[in-house]
């Protein structure tokens, strides 16, 4: 499976069966490297056997070492076939986890908005150079941007922003669920991580003429699906495991914001 490692996207191979990447081979390189929360990450399949990938805000001048080629993602996210060497701009960009549903949509998100619907695709856009086209995407909650949320764990001294406790502020790695081992009422339902608050945010998706909405379920009005008194728990990806459960990725650890933002 290729990794993200700005600036370069890796294929690490163990060719010995000795559980150790012993060739690792660099497919992509140009990634920006800045602030370590917005660096290239995501790497999810796509049913059109492409790999999609979030460029996490950083941009760069992406190149394929397989075939020379070169795309801007400023403002964008990747898509990229590994075993070509080839790479497209897609519509973008996201901080932190790109997902889709069963049906090829695109979601994606930043820190203070959950979740949005890439609902134009790059690849058309581009097909005209002279056209100036709206927004390519679209926020779906009913409560869009840095919403309300219900942590159980006590409010800490905040270094910055202490207007924004309580609320998103680092929303990552959105899943729309599409398994249905939680039930039928969960396929299909977007999760999303906050790890400055200890929880796992879940809303109900339904569609919306071209696109989609969402909403709290209504026996969470005032509570998260997941949520946590330890100040340690960091959330930060979310995924549906092999079993079709979600599986959480918990960073766990005190100080979660990197230097430059305190």
């Amino acid at each position: 499976v290729p990794l993200g490692a700005a600036p370069n996207t890796r294929f690490p191979r163990d060719t010995d069966d000795d559980g150790r990447a012993d060739d690792v081979k660099t497919l992509y390189e140009g990634f920006g490297e800045g602030n370590q929360q917005h660096r290239v990450n995501g790497l999810r399949w796509g049913l059109d056997n492409w790999l999609y990938v979030g460029n996490g805000d950083s941009g760069g001048k992406i190149r394929s070492l397989q075939t020379g080629e070169t795309v801007d993602v400023r403002s964008r996210d990747l898509r990229i076939a590994p075993d070509t060497g080839r790479l497209e701009a897609i519509s973008g960009n996201t901080q932190f986890g790109i997902c889709r549903d069963d049906s090829g949509n695109w979601f994606g998100g930043n820190n203070s908005h959950p979740v949005w619907h890439y609902v134009l695709d790059d690849t058309y856009l581009r097909r005209n150079p002279h056209f100036a086209p709206p927004a390519v995407k679209r926020e779906i909650s009913e409560h869009p941007g840095a919403a309300r949320i219900y942590p159980i764990s006590k409010t800490l001294e905040r270094f910055n922003n202490p207007n924004s406790a309580n609320h998103f502020t680092s929303a990552c790695s959105p899943l729309i669920y599409r398994d249905r081992l939680l039930g039928e009422d969960y396929y299909g339902n977007v999760f999303t991580c906050e790890p400055v608050h200890n929880l796992v945010h879940r809303e109900v998706v339904t569609a919306d003429g071209s696109s989609f909405r969402s909403r709290r379920a209504e026996d969470e009005s005032a509570s998260e699906f997941l949520a946590s008194t330890d100040h340690w728990f960091r959330p930060a990806m979310i995924r549906t495991g092999p079993d079709g459960a979600p599986w959480i990725a918990d960073m766990h650890r005190l100080v979660l914001e990197q230097p430059a933002r305190i």
